[in-house]
């Protein structure tokens, strides 16, 4: 598995709260298959001193400090979209940290309201060459109530990433039954665990993933957390499947 989604690094955001928490969620990625991780720090955790130059050089010493573990790490970006304009317009002023240094950005847009807005994003971002990958849309509240915004956010060119874990077929709570939905329909491009410290982590990821491959088959999860990451890392096309 290629992991585009995870809060890996301690100390940042509200993740790890130390390296040796990093450490632990790491071997339980490495133990359940994991061979790339995307470390994904929210944005909103960066202001002041905690600039991008200060999350290279941070993460850089992370790869050193987890060297030992057989997953290769790379750098992305949680980014927090409040006002999906006003983010574009700062993108054009400053530009952006996208996933690996890839064309695809990861973007948790609570506050997308309908198709329209979503269509439109989606068409901005793909104007300045920029391909959007919309975070966990199952607890996205207007998504609860309108699933034919995500299935808009992808058709317009947009990609969908929910967690793993809310895709178990033997799973409940408040975001099973939308994740479930986007299942059936196939309406998914990734799977990724949003890894949040020990609350939220790999230990039965390999069970989760045997259970939504027993559900939906395998080709399609294969497409969803290998196929399709690995074109991210390879800044390559993703093509659409059903």
């Amino acid at each position: 598995m290629i992991d585009i989604h995870s809060h890996l690094l301690y100390q940042v955001d509200d993740g790890p709260l130390s390296l040796e928490e990093s450490l632990v969620l790491m071997e339980q990625a490495a133990e359940n298959g994991v061979t790339d991780i995307i470390v994904t720090p929210h944005s909103w955790a960066f202001a002041g001193e905690k600039n991008l130059e200060w999350l290279k050089e941070r993460f850089a010493r992370f790869q050193e400090e987890t060297q030992s573990i057989p997953i290769q790490l790379h750098l992305g970006m949680e980014h927090a979209v409040d006002d999906y304009r006003r983010f574009i317009r700062q993108i054009d002023k400053d530009g952006i940290l996208t996933l690996a240094n890839s064309r695809y950005v990861l973007v948790e847009a609570m506050r997308l309201q309908d198709a329209e807005e979503a269509e439109e994003f989606v068409y901005e971002m793909k104007l300045r060459g920029y391909m959007l990958i919309l975070a966990h849309p199952e607890r996205m509240s207007s998504i609860k109530k309108d699933i034919s915004i995500a299935r808009a956010f992808r058709n317009a060119g947009g990609f969908i990433q929910v967690t793993l874990e809310d895709c178990d077929p033997m799973g409940s709570g408040m975001f099973h039954k939308v994740a479930i939905s986007l299942l059936k329909e196939k309406q998914i491009d990734f799977l990724a665990t949003d890894t949040h410290g020990l609350i939220r982590n790999c230990r039965n990821l390999a069970e989760v993933k045997k259970r939504i491959e027993e559900y939906c088959g395998k080709e399609f999860v294969r497409r969803l957390i290998v196929e399709n990451p690995k074109n991210v890392l390879l800044n390559q096309e993703i093509k659409k499947g059903r």
